[in-house]
């Protein structure tokens, strides 16, 4: 005859076994009510420094910069202002210059660049950033364009656009405004997938800049 087990002894081996997976569910719980309220704390941070940075964008443009009624003035004053405010890396390679530099993804995902005002340093893309930032102040409408390099790395600028012509302005270069290295084909055959910023997939531009050259 199969001898009976108590039912207080099933029980018990229910609950032993329910232990282990309560526990799971207490921690996952846990972890996600940490993580909600880390993601709520940097978004809350983020927004915060946005708005500070946007405000400093205001304040640089108008009050160290000054408005200009003459466009090509205006371009070299910006130009002017960056090189003498913003810290070039490129120059500071060799000092392990501390910087720190905003993800090109949060950037992108922002749609804005103004966060380059708080930390003024780093290489063509803060530039370039910068450039835009101030030249929408004044209205000088623009875009980023950006370029792979053939040996490695890539090279960022801005085009001021003025109806169907579209000017380039590498702000990390001496002759900034309409730079001539854009008419020279020693200079752009080093780069390839020329294009404009973008989120997803930006317009490529490479055959424009290479009828350019001569």
């Amino acid at each position: 005859m199969k001898r009976k087990v108590p039912e207080d002894f099933l029980n018990e081996k229910r609950e032993m076994r329910m232990q282990p997976i309560a526990k799971l569910f207490i921690i996952i719980f846990a972890l996600a009510i940490v993580l909600t309220i880390t993601l709520s704390y940097m978004v809350v941070t983020i927004i915060k420094l946005h708005t500070v940075a946007k405000n400093r964008i205001i304040y640089i443009a108008f009050n160290e910069i000054g408005n200009e009624t003459n466009r090509t003035l205006l371009i070299n004053k910006i130009l002017k202002w960056e090189k003498e405010n913003i810290v070039d890396l490129n120059e500071k390679k060799n000092e392990n210059y501390p910087c720190i530099r905003i993800p090109d993804g949060l950037n992108l995902l922002l749609q804005d660049y103004s966060l380059i005002s708080l930390t003024r340093c780093g290489k063509c893309g803060e530039f370039a950033e910068m450039f835009s930032e101030l030249a929408d102040v004044f209205n000088i409408k623009n875009r980023i364009i950006e370029a792979d390099n053939i040996y490695g790395g890539n090279h960022a600028w801005v085009e001021i656009i003025d109806g169907n012509e579209t000017i380039p302005i590498d702000t990390t270069s001496i002759d900034g405004y309409n730079a001539s290295q854009f008419y020279d084909c020693k200079f752009l055959i080093q780069y390839r997938n020329i294009h404009v910023r973008s989120f997803f997939i930006g317009e490529d531009v490479s055959k424009k800049y290479y009828s350019w050259c001569s």
